[in-house]
């Protein structure tokens, strides 16, 4: 009975308790809900309320009501010490989600930067940060490696010391006025490199804002524009010389027009009064020098504008041989002692007694440099002297002319050997001239071997000098024997003239029935060949352009046609062009020698006497 009744007891008991325990266990989600949304303090507020609510139903006056009040004290116990352990579970598992998360965004957080600097080591520009104030807290790899410094060199402000002193204070103050004022800054400054030197950077640098619109740093980069600034400078500089040369040749056109349409103005109108007017022989006279001076001058002209194609074409070459250097200083000198006289000038030349009596050099070419300067020298004095001295030894010749004429001013001495440059351009200029003398002068000393230079005062004159290393003649050369000036009878012979130009036909042709030769005239190649063919000729004067058939081919035909024969006919060439290379072309072809047009009467008759009075070489 006792086993049955405790047994009865003990089932009620736990039937009981189960009923309480089933009372509470609804109570578990909400302190479980309450933990883990509002955290384990909320929580265990949420335990302590159901607690109290609990216990006052437990104990008198209501527990008294409450058939199962023993057995609800040991379950709210059992409850309490639940709700606890669920409040402490739910706030260590919210802390251990937090901390997953702040690890999660820490990790996000270090990735991005190491993407950043990654990309921010590797772009062409120097990168930097800094904060609101605009203190530097971080460079990139680029930065370093240009500057060569490291970062606690240049934090904060002290990035200045790599800024170019003339232009640090304004980088500083344009930059302040961009940090005071949150907008995107830009200049350019050079930057120094760790070698020292200077290079020209672009910086830009943009606001980063917070959600508020707060600046809370600055994200900058400085890009190398030195090349850029090289190429933009070269660029203008380019563009300025394009627009003076420009210029330049504009005057020179004009100077070139006015100096062509001078001489032609004279030689037409000297002619045209001959032909019209029949004036007396004096007047007759006067006007053919007036008519051959202008003509001399427009040739004059001329060769200056061919010589400066020639030397700008790098085609003109030095034709070194032995020389008598005194001859050639004297006849320069005598060619303008009579322009000097007619200024009322005195005109003397002067060669060292050390200078040998013959040297090697290029007699032509240095004869040009010397008339050119001496005509400059007497153009330009009005009073007082021109003199010409040649000095040294030991194969240095120093070459001066000096005068006593207006002078140049300083700013002009270096423009006055640039082509189409003259000092004074302007429309009333009281000197003539194109301008090239002196740059032609200046190229053909350079290719001789030296360098014509100037100085000068305004109002007391000048002095162009040079130096040439002009070696003495090699013993036992033969020299040049000037001939006895006496009267020899031309040598005979018969001259075939092939040229389509029908008035320098007739006037060659009259130059040479002076002289007593016989003359046939043909119009072009063909028939200089034609006429070649059937004997009796020689000499053939053979223009080069001509129709049907050119002088060269018609040179080479001839020469072809000689193989076999006993004797080689003279051929000479009559031409305009007047560069080296198309000379050394006509030789090539057959020829015997040039005759550059135009040319003196002398200069034909004693070409054609020198041919003659050879006999004709086997062919």
């Amino acid at each position: 009975m006792v086993l049955a009744g405790a047994a009865f007891l003990s089932r009620q008991w736990f039937a009981d308790q189960f009923a309480v325990s089933a009372t509470y266990i609804f109570l578990y989600p909400a302190v479980l809900v309450t933990s883990m949304l509002a955290g384990v303090l909320p929580g265990l507020l949420a335990t302590a309320v159901t607690v109290l609510l609990a216990a006052l139903w437990i104990f008198p006056p209501f527990g008294a009501l409450w058939p199962l009040a023993t057995a609800d004290l040991l379950s709210l116990g059992i409850y309490t010490v639940m709700a606890v352990l669920i409040c402490l579970t739910s706030g260590y598992y919210r802390r251990m989600q937090k901390r997953i998360r702040v690890l999660e965004t820490e990790q996000a957080r270090r990735e991005s930067e190491d993407r950043f600097r990654a990309l921010a080591d590797n772009i062409a520009q120097l990168a930097w940060m800094a904060d609101a104030t605009g203190a530097r807290f971080w460079y990139n790899r680029r930065w370093f490696d240009y500057t060569g410094t490291a970062l606690e060199q240049v934090q904060g402000w002290d990035w200045q010391q790599v800024h170019h002193p003339d232009h640090v204070r304004r980088v500083v103050d344009k930059l302040g006025s961009s940090l005071r004022d949150g907008e995107v800054w830009e200049d350019t400054f050079p930057l120094r490199g760790k070698d020292g030197s200077y290079r020209w950077f672009l910086a830009r640098a943009v606001p980063i804002r917070n959600a508020q619109g707060e600046v809370e740093r600055w994200f900058g980069t400085n890009t190398d524009v030195t090349d850029l600034r090289d190429a933009e400078e070269a660029l203008r500089v380019a563009k300025e010389a394009a627009e003076e040369a420009s210029r330049a040749k504009d005057e020179f056109l004009a100077i070139v027009s006015h100096e062509l349409r001078t001489p032609m103005t004279v030689i037409m109108g000297a002619l045209e009064h001959l032909l019209t007017a029949g004036p007396d022989p004096e007047q007759r006279r006067k006007l053919l020098e007036m008519a051959d001076s202008s003509a001399h001058r427009l040739l004059g002209i001329i060769n200056d504008l061919l010589d400066f194609t020639t030397l700008e074409s790098h085609q003109l070459k030095i034709d070194l041989r032995p020389f008598d250097l005194r001859q050639s200083v004297r006849a320069a000198a005598e060619m303008y002692l009579r322009p000097a006289g007619e200024k009322g000038l005195r005109l003397r030349w002067e060669v060292a007694q050390e200078i040998p009596a013959q040297i090697v050099g290029d007699p032509a070419r240095l004869d040009q440099v010397l008339t050119n300067l001496l005509d400059n020298a007497v153009k330009f004095t009005d009073r007082g002297d021109v003199a010409l001295t040649v000095t040294g030894s030991g194969g240095e010749l120093a070459v001066a002319v000096r005068d006593t004429g207006i002078g140049i001013p300083a700013a002009n001495q270096e423009r006055i050997f640039e082509p189409f440059s003259q000092v004074d351009s302007s429309s009333t200029r009281r000197y003539g001239g194109t301008g090239l003398g002196l740059a032609i002068c200046r190229e053909l000393v350079v290719l001789m071997g030296g360098t014509l230079r100037v100085e000068s005062e305004v109002g007391r004159g000048s002095v162009f000098s040079f130096t040439l290393p002009l070696p003495p003649a090699v013993a036992g050369r033969p020299r040049a024997q000037t001939e006895p000036s006496r009267e020899r009878a031309a040598p005979s012979g018969r001259i075939l003239l092939a040229e389509d130009d029908p008035v320098i036909q007739q006037l060659v042709a009259l130059l040479l029935h002076r002289k007593g030769w016989e003359v046939t005239l043909v119009e072009n190649g063909r028939q200089a060949v034609e006429r070649w063919q059937r004997g009796g000729i020689d000499l053939v004067l053979m223009d080069i352009q001509m129709p049907v058939m050119g002088g060269l081919e018609a040179t080479r035909q001839i020469r072809r046609a000689e193989h076999g024969q006993g004797r080689r006919t003279h051929i000479v060439g009559l031409t305009a062009h007047a560069r080296p290379e198309e000379a050394e072309a006509f030789l090539a072809a057959g020829m015997d020698e040039i005759l550059i047009k135009p040319f003196r009467s002398e200069e034909l008759e004693a070409l054609v006497g020198n041919f003659l009075g050879r006999p004709n070489p086997p062919a």
